[in-house]
């Protein structure tokens, strides 16, 4: 690709808002993103040079691929099926190009090497479990029937393209990316209409083409959707907007053109700006943001600051016992935000977790409340704290050290 389009992309992925909202907390599609740009320009390299170690790298970003999600293989497919079109709809010009000799047996050793030490590695977590990479791919039959049967996480099939062409919750604010695929298409177009010159590669534009069609189009087609499986195809949208931003530049043979064309992108510029502010410093937990999803609510926050403001006030400061009692997945972040204290047990059902009148503090399910109150009896406050969306966790608090809590927080303000 072009300076030009490199330049462009690059520009549009900090201000994408579906791009930098995933990459402010850990999600593994923000790694499976990287690794996949690792790997289509490594693999791009190796088949412009035919070096084994541009083989090998383009080994070891799909090795990190695999390890990283099981979705990789929706993207394999999409990058084998994209190579296929490609090689069937190229134009006779670009077919009786000369290309650098066939892979040799050394360069696919290279490949396949270094694809498979790191996710023999990483699945084994460095060889403590031997049958991690075996059951890596036997887990896959969880995952198929999880993408058939995907329960509350079923979406349309228009789901993506609605979340990033239009998306507005009631009297929200409207959300679209619908520039970048403007651009996108004009990158595609300016691709199959051009042959190859010292600006570019219409080539690996074509074949970005076709892997994000493919993959759009599988990833929509799967029942089981969230909001951030849309970022390996979107990777391929910025890519080709790229193409575009850059090919709309180079047309401009005169300065003043180039100034005309920038002052006609500026406002969707701007407006991706100010969507990328909005989603990622205003509205980074509101449901109206059509990124948000199952986030963990503000309200959370609320607790975690009551817990240290009663540790606080605790004769043993953050060594007082807290017990949660909640399933799995209604228990993070909180070992996490808790992880400073040093007598903090989980427990999942109230009948494993023995007498709670011990603790200084309880955090149950709402599904425990009732039982955690009853088997507590009186002398203690309690206060419920929103974690996500219909998850909520009830605090409950010794009487005396919430009254010594309430004490200290009126003095403070």
């Amino acid at each position: 690709m072009a300076r030009e389009a490199v330049v462009s992309a690059a520009f549009l992925t900090a201000i994408s808002p579906a791009q930098t909202y995933y990459s402010r907390f850990y999600i593994q599609e923000t790694l499976l993103v990287f690794f996949l740009a690792a790997f289509i320009a490594a693999g791009w390299r190796y088949l412009q040079t035919r070096s084994a170690w541009w083989a090998a790298a383009a080994g070891l970003a799909a090795g990190l691929m695999y390890a990283t999600k099981e979705t990789s293989v929706v993207l394999f497919g999409a990058l084998a099926g994209a190579a296929a079109a490609d090689r069937l709809l190229r134009p006779a010009s670009a077919a009786r190009r000369p290309w650098p000799a066939r892979a040799t047996v050394g360069q696919a050793a290279a490949f396949l090497a270094a694809a498979f030490v790191p996710a023999w590695l990483l699945f084994t977590s460095f060889l403590k479990n031997p049958r991690g990479l075996a059951d890596s791919v036997l887990a896959f039959g969880t995952y198929f029937d999880r993408a058939g049967q995907a329960g509350a996480h079923a979406q349309p099939w228009y789901y993506y393209i609605k979340t990033l062409l239009y998306s507005r919750f009631g009297h929200g604010p409207l959300w679209s990316e619908a520039f970048i695929v403007a651009l996108a298409v004009a990158g595609s177009i300016f691709a199959f209409a051009h042959e190859p010159s010292k600006d570019g590669h219409p080539r690996l534009v074509r074949f970005l083409f076709f892997f994000t069609l493919i993959a759009a189009a599988a990833y929509s087609a799967i029942p089981y959707k969230t909001p951030w499986n849309l970022l390996p195809f979107h990777l391929g949208l910025v890519l080709l907007a790229g193409n575009g931003a850059g090919a709309l530049w180079r047309a401009g043979k005169f300065q003043v053109v180039k100034v005309g064309i920038l002052a006609l992108m500026a406002p969707g510029l701007l407006n991706l700006a100010s969507q990328d502010y909005r989603a990622n410093f205003k509205d980074y937990a509101n449901p109206t943001n059509p990124y948000v999803y199952a986030q963990t609510s503000l309200d959370y926050l609320k607790l975690v600051r009551a817990v240290e403001g009663l540790a606080a006030v605790h004769p043993e400061g953050r060594n007082m016992l807290v017990m949660v009692v909640a399933p799995p997945d209604e228990t993070w972040p909180l070992p996490w935000s808790l992880r400073k204290f040093g007598r903090v047990g989980y427990w999942t059902d109230i009948a494993a977790a023995g007498d709670l009148k011990r603790a200084a503090l309880v955090i149950s399910a709402a599904g425990f409340a009732e039982a955690a109150a009853r088997d507590l009896g009186p002398g203690w406050q309690s206060s419920f704290f929103g974690l996500r969306p219909e998850v909520v966790l009830d605090l409950f608090v010794r009487q005396d050290l919430w009254d010594a809590y309430l004490r200290s927080s009126r003095s403070s303000s």
